[in-house]
């Protein structure tokens, strides 16, 4: 019976989205089993219905109706059935599992639900995300058009969304040959709720055992197949609870898990991928506010990229919801990984929010969110020399603001990438990633996050330093005097001590000012061997050149406030910079390097005069 209907399952799921189902149906001499009118002995069987109808002087439409009906009739009788047996199982599922999971009764249960499960590919196949709710609704547009009647009421959906569930853990169980650690992952899960509850050390050593077990079956433990897995954990575990509350449980419990080590979350969950893929340009993905939700155009970003995530524009039906309009659909990796990421995002918002959620698809395969426009790692600065221009002003505003507020509160932010950050359609910026204070403060990855945003323009990147206060940091003022003292050849200078009594205690700083004294001593070597071959009476002026570069290159760190090996040009600015100002060393044509654009520079001169 159950291979039956199996079969019939098959035939009306793939004969759903057509209008004429009668006609598409055939039914075996029984009179019980269904097959699709492109099988083999499909048109067989409807020639034989032809000479029934016939042999008893039924019209032949009225016949085949007849025929047809009867047999969905008794498809849905069985399949009432059937799910009424998988209720029973889960439930004494339920009443075993928590309390003795080695017992033989619960073998015996587990036993029968795979099955049921294995004899029913058609409906559970456990490779795709909604590839039991789109065989039941296939399914459901056969029996509205056909037998009203037999029509699956919610709680029977209900019961095989639950049964897929238990289905889901014995299959990760017995892909990792052991029991998932339920008790721990319930206090793990309770310790979220209760502030200052921790687990032990036994309990911590459970889930760990547990976390690298699941490394152990990549290719048989999917993201999916967990998540799944979870969310029957979590039934057991909280039967009372609201379907929301679980997804909200679960969500956190699969972000502690993903902290915790476990990368299975964040990894490319092959079956949603390939659901993802089969996605066409206006494909109708979903519906908000009664309107549907057709896909756009992708978004391409290499940030979004390395984070997993893939934006698409929305198309909208005519008479659009115009909030709706303005948002765009956002996948993950997986499903688990999309929620994880909606969750973290929550929870860690510090320094810039994320990106406005305003609708969270409930099967969790996509998010809703606002429209973004640029990247603040490829932002179109208009601004190319002197002054900064008007249009650039309030971006530059905004940046300044952002690095002051770190300045003042001491602290950097975790994931500082402009890559992570974007503009939405009000020229806000939003992070993309969690954002979450780091314990102390990076200066020198402050620095770097304000060279790239400046994309190299000296003079964005050094108003940003001035307007944040960054400027005045002891940090820097610290490399200033590391970078003057070698320059000028002060080889007894250590650069401990000065770090010592300017009480940095940062490792990376001394190694940043170390790297430093390098770099730049090659570099004032480099642009010496370029100079000397223009300079008027070489012998007599070397050490005037000499000079004359190490003053450029301290007036260029003190008014750019950072070394002057940040810029890939270095060597062709501090040249130029050389010629212009002491241009009675050097013969009438000015050496390689002298023609670099001036114009940058200013502000410099004004300053470092």
């Amino acid at each position: 019976m159950i291979s039956t209907l199996n079969n019939n399952i098959q035939a009306l799921a793939d004969v759903g989205d057509f209008t004429n189902i009668t006609e598409q149906l055939a039914v075996d001499l029984t009179g019980n089993l269904l097959k699709s009118r492109q099988w083999p002995m499909g048109h067989v069987f409807r020639q034989l219905h032809f000479l029934g109808r016939l042999f008893f002087g039924v019209a032949p439409r009225a016949f085949e109706e007849n025929t047809v009906y009867t047999a969905i009739r008794y498809t849905s009788a069985i399949f009432s059935a059937r799910i009424q047996e998988m209720h029973a199982l889960c439930e004494e599922m339920a009443s075993l599992y928590l309390v003795n999971a080695t017992s033989a009764r619960l073998r015996q249960v587990r036993y029968q639900i795979i099955t049921i499960a294995e004899a029913l590919p058609s409906l559970i196949t456990m490779n795709h995300p909604l590839a039991l709710q789109n065989t039941l609704n296939r399914i459901e547009r056969v029996f509205r058009r056909t037998v009203p009647a037999s029509v699956l009421t919610e709680q029977e959906r209900a019961r095989l969304v639950r049964f897929e569930e238990n289905y889901a853990l014995m299959l990760v169980e017995g892909c990792m040959q052991q029991s998932l650690p339920a008790q721990e992952l319930r206090l793990l899960m309770m310790a979220a709720e209760e502030r200052g509850r921790e687990l032990n050390a036994e309990e911590e050593a459970a889930i760990d055992r547990w976390i690298r077990r699941v490394a152990e079956n990549p290719t048989l433990v999917t993201p999916f197949l967990l998540n799944k897995a979870l969310v029957a954990l979590i039934r057991l575990h909280f039967p009372a609870e609201s379907d929301e509350k679980r997804l909200v449980r679960l969500y956190d419990l699969e972000l502690q898990l993903t902290r915790k080590g476990c990368t299975l979350f964040e990894t490319t969950d092959p079956i949603f991928a390939k659901w993802i893929e089969t996605k066409t340009p206006k494909e109708t993905i979903g519906f908000t506010n009664g309107q549907p939700l057709k896909l756009g155009d992708r978004l391409q970003n290499r940030f979004l990229d390395s984070q997993g995530l893939m934006l698409f524009r929305i198309v909208m039906e005519s008479g659009e919801d115009v909030e709706a309009s303005r948002g765009m659909m956002l996948f993950g990796r997986s499903i688990s990984h999309l929620n994880t990421w909606k969750l973290a995002c929550r929870q860690e918002s510090w320094l810039v929010p994320p990106i406005s959620i305003a609708y969270h698809d409930p099967e969790g395969k996509y998010i809703i969110v606002e429209r973004l426009t640029d990247c603040l790692a490829d932002v179109q600065w208009k601004t190319q020399g002197g002054s900064v221009v008007e249009a650039d002003k309030p971006r530059l505003s905004q940046i300044s603001a952002l690095i002051r507020r770190m300045v003042v509160e001491n602290t950097t932010p975790r994931n500082l990438s402009p890559g992570y950050l974007f503009y939405n359609s009000d020229s806000i910026l939003r992070s993309i990633v969690p954002i979450s204070r780091a314990d102390g403060f990076d200066y020198n990855a402050i620095v770097d996050f304000v060279f790239t945003v400046s994309q190299g323009k000296l003079i964005l990147f050094r108003e940003i330093l001035r307007r944040s206060r960054l400027a005045e940091h002891p940090i820097g003022q610290f490399y200033l005097r590391i970078a003057r003292e070698h320059l000028r050849e002060q080889a007894q200078y250590s650069i401990e001590d000065d770090a010592a009594r300017s009480r940095i205690q940062e490792v990376s700083v001394v190694e940043r000012a170390k790297n430093m004294v390098t770099a730049v001593t090659e570099l004032k070597a480099r642009v010496f061997d370029t100079l000397i071959r223009s300079v008027l009476s070489p012998h007599e002026n070397t050490q005037a050149l000499r000079d004359a570069i190490t003053e450029q290159l301290i007036a260029f760190h003190a008014d750019t406030n950072a070394p002057v090996t940040h810029w890939p040009d270095a060597a062709d600015r501090i040249g130029a910079l050389v010629s212009l100002r002491y241009p009675h060393l050097f013969r009438s044509s000015l050496p390689q390097g002298g023609n670099v654009d001036r114009s940058p520079m200013t502000v410099f001169d004004e300053a470092s005069r």
